[in-house]
């Protein structure tokens, strides 16, 4: 059985497909549960797909506390 949400025009502005779907993953996962092996997780994602050309784009859509996340987690530069 297939249900069908209502999404947020938001979540589907990503420009690149790891920002979406590392979003929605926290988003499953939520913000008082991420441990360490999820940050390590996440650094290695983005180390093996850094996605730069629509990184800060879609930065800017993520919530705050996702967007803290992922920037302490990018290794390729500095956002």
């Amino acid at each position: 059985m297939v249900v069908l949400k209502h999404g947020a025009p938001r979540n589907f502005a990503f420009k690149g497909v790891l920002m979406r779907d590392l979003v929605q993953a926290l988003r499953c996962i939520g913000e008082n549960n991420i441990t360490a092996d999820d940050e390590k997780q996440i650094s290695k994602l983005l180390a093996e797909n850094p996605e730069e050309e629509t990184i800060e784009h879609d930065l800017l859509l993520a919530p705050v506390w996702m967007r803290n996340i992922i920037r302490r987690n990018i290794k390729s530069k500095a956002l």
